[in-house]
């Protein structure tokens, strides 16, 4: 599994919560930045920190049979860090929770420089059936929120989109690691992201950067499921992503911008 970010001081306010981290020379890639996979690390270390902070972090729900499952998040770059910087993650709840719980994300570096802003939701999972449930009012009640918003999801949702509809003519196989996985036993959401883009980022090395991502995770990847990771060109610079388990179960679908 991969090694948890160092985290520095964090700090507090009434529904934020911001964590400082510094960038592990090992993370960054051939660009010399880090990449989606270790951003989307950094986004759910604060988040789970702060959920903890409230009293609803996975700890606490697994005393209850419950746990939070991360269904649609989206991420918009503005610039990334290289190794030995450090970057501010602020986090908070940003909506009444209903069915989904909505969070939301702002990313500082160097003399506060925004580098990326992002919103998720996520459904809370009774353990034994594996189904979504409605948050019970002690939970809903520890969840402290002031309407502020990062950003917004740029669509409703995002299609699957057969191939009658676009030439997912980028194609990659991966198998999954016994690294990628999480204390649940599977791959963890922030890995999906990077699976979900490797058609894309191999042929965009060098050329064009990752500008935003837009993912929704629809099932479970585990260490035995060997995944196909498909993408087409929808516009110029803007692609539609599709991760298939076993070439039918949907594991995840995205779209991104590269520019």
């Amino acid at each position: 599994m991969e090694a948890q970010p160092e985290t520095m001081s964090n700090a507090t306010t009434a529904s934020h919560y911001s964590a400082r981290f510094r960038i592990p020379y090992h993370e960054p890639g051939p660009d010399g930045l880090i990449g989606i996979v270790p951003l989307a690390n950094y986004l759910q270390q604060a988040a789970g920190e702060h959920a903890e902070q409230l009293g609803v972090g996975s700890s606490q729900l697994a005393e209850k049979g419950l746990f939070w499952v991360l269904t649609r998040q989206y991420i918009c770059i503005e610039a990334l860090p290289g190794g030995g910087e450090e970057i501010a993650v602020e986090t908070w709840p940003s909506r009444q929770p209903r069915q989904l719980f909505f969070r939301d994300f702002r990313v500082t570096g160097q003399n506060s420089a925004l580098l990326a802003t992002a919103t998720s939701t996520w459904a809370l999972i009774e353990g034994r059936s594996r189904r979504a449930v409605r948050g019970p009012a002690w939970l809903i009640e520890s969840i402290r929120h002031d309407g502020a918003s990062a950003t917004t999801f740029p669509a409703r949702s995002i299609s699957r989109s057969d191939a009658q509809d676009i030439e997912h003519d980028l194609e990659c196989a991966i198998h999954p690691r016994w690294s990628d996985l999480d204390t649940n036993g599977h791959v963890n959401n922030a890995d999906l992201m990077g699976y979900l883009i490797e058609p894309v980022a191999r042929r965009a090395v060098g050329a064009r950067r990752l500008a935003a991502i837009d993912a929704v995770f629809r099932a479970e990847c585990g260490l035995d499921h060997a995944v196909s990771a498909r993408a087409g060109e929808i516009a110029p610079g803007h692609f539609h992503h599709t991760l298939l388990r076993s070439g039918e179960t949907e594991v995840a679908r995205a779209e991104t911008k590269w520019v």
